[in-house]
């Protein structure tokens, strides 16, 4: 076996054929982080010629001229493959050595053990605990088994959806909550377009409302415009908002007030013949009470649409198509539109144009890993888990120091 450097192209070539691809290991995230300060290597491994292990390094010097190395979601490499892992590793060390590198950061992108929708580890069910051991017997050392949320590093737990069905298996999986909130958006004809580099301000300013309202930090403009430049333009990303038409949802309320108006004039003539009986009476009250709801959301709209305008963004999100999984990492939604449920609008999209060109996962990313009602993202979770997927626990963070005397000066200085 053969430890080289490769080419920008050679990398890119390798990566886009893995068979477990992932977006933090590719040239699209490399040009990203570059516009962001870091710089790049691209390092493989060759059996008799052929490459059979690549990974992208994202480095920066951070004191004293030594470098941070990261590979972002780890290496694309069968971490069970001891004999591979191990001339890896071995030869990585040197290469990072002889670069003054001061330690090595990964979070592989892979599953640890499986769990049920509440949580709890299932038993009998695959576990990649092999992993870990490998990646501790070559000299790492692991962050641990950590849950919770924390918004400055990639999530250990995430969230995904089978994608292996057609549309009306997926829609029929779903919970009961998330399936009439999907048909809600179809009802009420919320629909999507594809944003463009002239109209990103829409999905901009939409993080900008949602980060403000949850209190986190977002990304720069800047940021949102160099991802659209490197992902976008291969192919690799989408940017989406969910747009309801006012005259349109208002036409979609009149056919249902329309129905319960019939409904109504069917009790009045029953009730000619048999003006006491209670079923008649309760059914044209029950009727009359959703046909005044309806001339509410009517008389709301119409007041939305003379404040508005005819066409409202209500939500939007970035979501990208990479290897086999459709991911969205980034979206948000104005407050004051809640009531169209339009998220839903935008997930159904992008599942439908998963199951369409053969993604086998849907990825809704990061979870807290904690599964009870005190979790700081209780409420997000339940949204996921209406999906019916499935959770999975990543292997988690590792660390491999190279210069052990530099190492713990840093740290030092550091604290």
């Amino acid at each position: 076996m053969e430890f080289i450097k490769l080419t920008r192209d050679e990398f890119n070539e390798y990566a886009l054929s893995y068979a477990d691809a992932n977006l933090w290991q590719s040239l699209d995230m490399a040009e990203l982080r570059e516009k962001s300060g870091f710089e790049s290597d691209f390092v493989g491994v060759k059996n008799e010629g052929v490459l059979v292990s690549v990974a992208y390094l994202s480095y920066r010097t951070i004191q004293f001229g030594y470098k941070q190395y990261q590979s972002p979601r780890g290496f694309l490499i069968d971490y069970e493959n001891k004999e591979l892992l191990s001339f890896f590793i071995t030869n990585l060390k040197s290469y990072l050595k002889h670069n003054k590198a001061l330690y090595l950061q990964c979070e592989p992108y892979i599953p640890y053990q499986e769990h049920a929708l509440n949580g709890e580890v299932v038993e009998d069910g695959f576990n990649n605990k092999v992993v870990v051991e490998n990646l501790l017997e070559l000299g790492f050392s692991h962050d641990g088994f950590t849950t919770g949320i924390d918004l400055y590093r990639e999530p250990r737990w995430i969230y995904t959806i089978d994608l292996n069905k057609s549309e009306e298996e997926l829609l029929a999986s779903f919970e009961r909550k998330c399936k009439r909130s999907v048909m809600k958006t179809i009802k009420y004809k919320i629909t999507t377009r594809e944003l463009n580099k002239e109209t990103l301000s829409e999905f901009i300013n939409v993080m900008k409302h949602t980060s403000k309202r949850r209190d986190f930090d977002n990304r720069s403009d800047e940021y949102y415009h160099h991802l659209y430049d490197t992902f976008v333009a291969r192919g690799h990303a989408k940017y989406l908002s969910a747009i309801v038409d006012v005259d349109n949802y208002i036409a979609s309320i009149q056919e249902d007030r329309c129905a319960e108006l019939k409904i109504v004039e069917d009790c009045d003539k029953k009730l000619l013949s048999n003006p006491n009986s209670t079923k008649m009476n309760n059914k044209r009250n029950v009727a009359l009470d959703v046909i005044a709801r309806y001339d509410i959301h009517i008389q709301e709209a119409q007041e939305l649409k003379e404040k508005q305008g005819k066409e409202i963004v209500l939500s939007s999100g970035v979501f990208f198509v990479y290897g086999k999984e459709i991911l969205c990492l980034f979206s948000g939604v104005y407050d004051e539109y809640m009531q169209f449920a339009s998220p839903y609008a935008m997930h159904w999209q992008m599942m439908k144009y998963g199951i369409e060109h053969g993604y086998d996962r849907y990825n809704l990313y990061g979870i807290s890993g904690i599964f009870d009602k005190s979790a700081e993202d209780y409420g997000v979770y339940e949204f996921k888990k209406g999906f019916n997927g499935e959770v999975i626990e990543l292997v988690g963070k590792f660390e491999l120091v190279i210069n052990k005397p530099m190492y713990g000066l840093y740290k030092t200085i550091k604290r």
